[in-house]
């Protein structure tokens, strides 16, 4: 320090004592002599820049005449420090015969951050807020701690000290989309002056995403003073669908879902679980996933992607519950998505009902009993095909074929199985062969047709 006066000046000075000088908001006294300076009129202060963390935040200085007790202040309130402020490790400070205030008081912040009720709404990046107020802002600060931080549905903390800013009118905060999964979906964030006991909520209630929402990583949030709700809360919705009962009517491809209500919709969602055999004949699949409230359901587009071996896919019915409503929707559908088959969509819109419809009628078992005549030449080596007709339906044209025996020989009966759709009372049959092979003529004596589910025989003479 040098110090001058009217009537001269101290020369060099050296302030330094036993203990750990020059220490955060801490005051140190030191003396020195001189002949008398008179008035002082101003005050030179540097230091060396040598020693770790060489920089320093100077307050102010009082020099005090100890033969007459006078003051004299020198304020400061800046950095001497080669990285700071100016760069400059020396200051000239007028005297003053008044204390003042150099600094703004230093204010803890709390800042509470909750990430959104999302899948995948947590983040592994850094992240990074700044607050601004009417005095100024905080500077951009890394928002750092022990554990796994910014979790899906978390709350977590933290803390730090800058000036106080005055009224605090809005922040910034965003990530540097760095590490796996840096995609994030902040919910709100309030702050907390720990002085003044002060709350300010910033709601945002989206992602802060190169691939979500609009692809920013920085979000500018204006205060509130009133906390509100900054994302819709999830509902959870179960699926489960049904495939229908008929000879390959299980799909290997990939199944999605698109769910429409009158608040909006899903989007589309694969339809997996962990077992590897979904949608095979006849099964009962269910699923589950979360979004934003959808309200009333509406309708559902439902489908796949026609790959793998087997895509062609007997869709039945499917049913959607709100788990948080407690309601169910039924999607009544009973046709194929097959390129192959039907009219050949594999993807089908499918209207909401209250009740469950009928579905698919289920498959009944039809054994047929042929005997062939006992006359000379009777038999036949031709392929045989038989149609039987009720008053509900026919079955279709089923060739009567065994890998395991010689069929339709000379007084033998041959046993055969076909299921079709329940055909109730049966009314004829048609049955003929092709006429291929050696020997082709056949003698036919009678077919038996027994439904299996209740027993019943019908004779065709």
């Amino acid at each position: 320090i040098q110090v001058y006066g009217k009537s001269g000046n101290s020369g060099e000075v050296k302030l330094s004592s036993g203990k750990n000088n020059f220490e955060r908001a801490q005051t140190d006294v030191f003396g020195f002599e001189s002949e008398d300076l008179g008035d002082l009129i101003k005050l030179r202060v540097w230091h060396d820049n040598s020693g770790f963390s060489a920089g320093w935040m100077l307050d102010k200085i009082i020099v005090t005449n100890l033969k007459t007790n006078s003051k004299t202040f020198f304020l400061c309130g800046r950095w001497l420090d080669t990285k700071e402020d100016d760069k400059q490790i020396v200051r000239e400070l007028p005297a003053s015969n008044e204390d003042g205030v150099t600094l703004a008081p230093m204010t803890n912040y709390k800042i509470a951050v909750t990430t959104g009720d999302r899948r995948g709404a947590g983040t592994d990046a850094n992240v990074f807020i700044t607050l601004y107020g009417e005095n100024g802002d905080s500077g951009q600060r890394k928002l750092d701690g022990p554990g796994n931080l910014f979790e899906r549905a978390q709350t977590d903390n933290f803390g730090f000290e800058c000036v106080d800013l005055g009224e605090i009118k809005k922040l910034r905060i965003g990530h540097d989309n760095s590490g796996f999964g840096a995609a994030w979906f902040l919910d709100k964030v309030v702050i907390t002056n720990e002085a003044t006991n002060q709350i300010n909520y910033f709601l945002c209630g989206r992602w802060l995403a190169k691939n979500q929402d609009d692809g920013q990583l920085t979000r500018e949030l204006p205060a509130s003073n009133e906390d509100g709700v900054a994302s819709v809360p999830l509902n959870k919705y179960k699926i489960t669908v049904i495939t229908g009962d008929r000879r390959g009517a299980g799909t290997d491809a990939a199944v999605h879902i698109n769910i429409i209500g009158d608040k909006g919709e899903s989007g589309k969602r694969r339809l997996e679980g962990s077992s590897r055999d979904l949608f095979e004949r006849a099964s009962r699949d269910e699923f589950g996933f979360e979004c934003v409230d959808l309200g009333e359901i509406q309708k559902i587009v439902i489908g796949h992607d026609g790959a793998g071996f087997g895509a062609g896919w007997l869709l039945d019915r499917v049913i959607v519950k709100s788990e948080t409503l407690g309601k169910e929707y039924f999607f009544m559908c009973g046709r194929w998505l097959d390129k192959g088959q039907d009219d050949g969509k594999i993807e089908r819109e499918l209207v909401a009902e209250a009740q469950s419809g009928a579905g698919i009628s289920p498959l009944v078992g039809y054994k047929v009993e042929v005997m062939t005549a006992d006359r000379r030449g009777a038999g036949t080596d031709a392929n045989v095909f038989i149609q039987v007709y009720g008053k509900s339906g026919n079955s279709g044209e089923v060739k009567l074929s065994s890998a395991s025996k010689d069929t339709f020989e000379r007084a033998q009966t041959d046993v055969f199985g076909f299921e079709s759709e329940d055909l109730g009372d049966l009314t004829k049959i048609r049955i003929g062969h092709d006429n291929s092979g050696f020997s082709a003529a056949w003698l036919l004596d009678k077919v038996i047709v027994t439904n299996l589910k209740n027993n019943s025989k019908t004779f065709f003479l």
